[in-house]
């Protein structure tokens, strides 16, 4: 890759520069690598490689893939994969919000399940269960907060 300075000159060759640019559009898209991966009909684990380096070179196919993700020739189909509510979270503040971390954790749970009734069923089951218990005691708590000042 020649420096990205235009992205047309994207030719599967990942310099710092790319790989950079790379990771902060994914990431200024509120994408995961995985979500960014699956989009462009690659392994997670490859976009990784591409990102930190680890894999320098990319084939022809994947170049012009990588080369419109950077054009934002893909930003309308990929708007609906973003992270929400974490699109607007850098991934280092996600570190100290644990509810955010939480969330995407269900969220790759959600993924892994997919196309597996059983498990699917299990997890929703589990989640509801938890989350209705949660509601219980977030409400109780509430509203024994607010009886002594009623009166």
């Amino acid at each position: 890759m020649k420096e990205i300075g235009p992205v047309q000159s994207f030719c599967g060759d990942f310099t710092q520069g790319g790989r950079e640019c790379l990771r902060e559009r994914r990431k200024r898209m509120g994408l995961s690598i995985e979500q960014l991966g699956k989009a462009m009909g690659v392994k997670g684990t490859t976009l990784r490689k591409w990102e930190n380096g680890s894999v320098r070179f990319c084939n022809p196919v994947n170049a012009r893939k990588v080369r419109r993700f950077l054009a934002g020739e893909l930003d309308e189909a990929l708007r609906g994969l973003s992270l929400t509510p974490l699109a607007h979270c850098e991934e280092r503040r996600l570190q100290h919000q644990p509810l955010l971390k939480c969330m995407e954790r269900i969220s790759e749970l959600y993924r892994v399940c997919q196309g597996h009734p059983r498990l699917e069923s299990a997890v929703l089951e589990n989640l509801n269960a938890a989350l209705a218990r949660t509601t219980a005691r977030i409400i109780g708590r509430s509203a024994q907060g607010t009886e002594g000042k009623e009166g």
